[in-house]
């Protein structure tokens, strides 16, 4: 995720967050039916630990090799 993302709205879609019904509040991964329901593997992969989340400083897609590495 972008910490200052200027394209993806909300930017917790990175993580995969969305707003609620409200259009306002932002719903984590874990509260997500997708999630809790393990539609398409990723609470499996989650719980296994293979789920990594990174914040890059910065606005979409601006990031330096020093940022991935």
């Amino acid at each position: 995720m972008f910490s200052k993302d200027s394209v993806i709205d909300p930017k917790e879609t990175a993580w995969f967050g969305f707003y609620d019904s409200d259009g306002k509040t932002i719903v984590s991964m874990e509260n997500q039916e997708v999630f809790t329901n393990d539609l398409f593997g990723l609470k499996t992969l989650y719980d296994a630990g293979k789920v990594e989340f990174v914040e890059i400083n910065g606005d979409h897609l601006r990031f330096t090799d020093a940022d991935i590495h």
